[in-house]
C-alpha cells in the first residue's frame, strides 16, 4: 500500500480541509464525513502526483470516489430537492453507505495492492528522448494511424468500430511522444490533434473524451515542465470551470444539434449566450440540478429498492455473460454477446 499513505503529499493542508469541512458543515452525518475524507485523500494523491507519473491509479480512485461518494453526499445533503424524482436517493443515507463505503474502499485498495512504487507509471523521460531521437518519425506514425483509424472507424459496423475506436487513440500517444521527447514543444501537431477532438466532440455533442484527454496532455505537460504549485492549482480552477460549463449547456446544445444546428463552436456560444440570458451558467439551483451528472450513487438505490424484492439476485449469470465474449471465440458460443449488446 506504499502508493496510498507513503507518498508525498501535504498532510497539513488535508488536516485543514477536513477540520473546514467540519466547521463549514456542522450538519453532515459521520457517514458523508467519512465519505468526503476518503474522497478529499484520493484528490490529494492525484494532484500531488501530477509533475511526475502519469496518475491512471489516483486517476480512477478519484472518479470512483466522485461518482459514489461526493455526487451521493451532495444529493442527501438539499441538492435532491432539485433533482427529478426519478434520479434522486431511492434508501436512507445509512444504508446507501453502508455498502458505497467498504465497496470503494476496496476498489480503492484493489488499485494498489500490488502497485508497488507506480510501476508502469513513472515516465522514465530520457529513455523516451533517446528512444524518440532514434525513431524520429515513429510519433508522426502513430498520429497518421490514430487519425486514419478515427476516419474509418465509422463506417464498420459495431463489432469493429470499438477496434478503430482503440486505434484512433493512437494519434495521442504520437503526440505524447513528441511531447516527452523533444527539448521544444511541437505546437503544430498538439493544436492539429486537440483540435480535432474538440471539433468532434463539439459536432456529436459528447464530451467526455475531450475531458479525459486534457488530464492525460495535463499529466504529460507537468512531467515535462514541472510547473508549481500555484500554476497546478489555477489549471485545476480553469479545468473545473471547464467542467461545470460544459455540464451545464451540453443538454441544451444537443437539443439545439439535435433540432438542426450545427454542432460547432458557433452554436456552443450561443447556447452559451442563452443560457446567461435566462439565468446564467452559474445558477445555483442549475447546477445542483446537474449533480445527477456526478452522482452514480443513484443507481446503486435503485438498485437496492428493486433486489431482490422484485427482481431476483442473479447469482453471477450476467457476469457469466460476459466473461462467455470475452473469452470464448464464437464458434464455440454461437449467441454470444455482440459489441453494443444489452445485457
Amino acid at each position: 500500500m506504499y502508493t496510498l499513505f507513503k507518498v508525498n503529499i501535504n498532510w497539513g493542508a488535508y488536516m485543514v480541509c477536513a477540520i473546514m469541512i467540519l466547521l463549514l458543515f456542522p450538519s453532515l452525518s459521520w457517514y458523508s464525513y467519512f465519505a468526503l475524507l476518503i474522497a478529499l485523500h484520493q484528490f490529494f494523491l492525484l494532484f500531488f502526483s501530477i509533475n511526475s507519473v502519469i496518475p491512471i491509479r489516483y486517476l480512477l480512485g478519484s472518479f470512483m470516489c466522485l461518482q459514489m461518494f461526493i455526487g451521493p453526499v451532495l444529493a442527501y445533503n438539499g441538492l435532491d430537492k432539485y433533482q427529478y424524482f426519478m434520479y434522486q436517493m431511492k434508501v436512507p443515507e445509512a444504508v446507501y453507505f453502508s455498502y458505497a463505503l467498504p465497496a470503494v474502499i476496496l476498489f480503492i485498495l484493489g488499485l494498489h495492492i500490488n502497485a508497488k512504487k507506480l510501476d508502469g507509471e513513472v515516465p522514465d523521460v530520457k529513455k523516451i528522448a533517446e528512444f524518440t531521437t532514434q525513431h524520429p518519425k515513429l510519433a508522426y506514425w502513430l498520429i497518421g494511424i490514430g487519425f486514419g483509424s478515427s476516419l474509418v472507424g465509422g463506417f464498420f459496423g459495431s463489432e469493429l468500430s470499438f477496434v478503430f475506436y482503440l486505434l484512433g487513440s493512437a494519434k495521442f500517444v504520437g503526440v505524447f511522444l513528441l511531447i516527452l521527447g523533444n527539448k521544444k514543444l511541437k505546437l503544430i501537431p498538439l493544436i492539429i490533434i486537440y483540435g480535432s477532438i474538440i471539433l468532434s466532440s463539439l459536432g456529436a455533442g459528447m464530451f467526455h473524451d475531450l475531458l479525459t484527454w486534457l488530464i492525460m496532455l495535463g499529466s504529460v505537460l507537468a512531467i515535462k515542465f514541472k510547473p508549481g504549485i500555484n500554476i497546478k492549482l489555477g489549471a485545476l480552477f480553469s479545468f473545473i470551470l471547464l467542467v461545470i460549463v460544459i455540464q451545464q449547456l451540453k443538454g441544451v446544445y444537443r437539443m439545439a444539434i439535435g433540432k438542426g444546428d450545427r454542432g460547432d463552436v458557433e452554436t456552443f456560444t450561443n447556447v452559451f449566450e442563452e443560457t446567461q440570458g435566462s439565468g446564467g451558467v452559474f445558477n445555483l439551483q442549475s447546477i445542483a440540478a446537474s449533480n445527477v451528472r456526478i452522482n452514480q450513487g443513484f443507481i446503486i438505490t435503485n438498485i437496492m429498492l428493486t433486489v431482490p424484492d422484485k427482481v431476483p439476485y442473479a447469482n453471477g449469470a450476467e457476469l457469466m455473460q460476459l466473461l462467455e465474449a470475452a473469452f470464448l471465440p464464437r464458434l464455440i458460443a454461437p449467441n454470444k454477446l455482440k459489441a453494443g449488446d444489452r445485457t
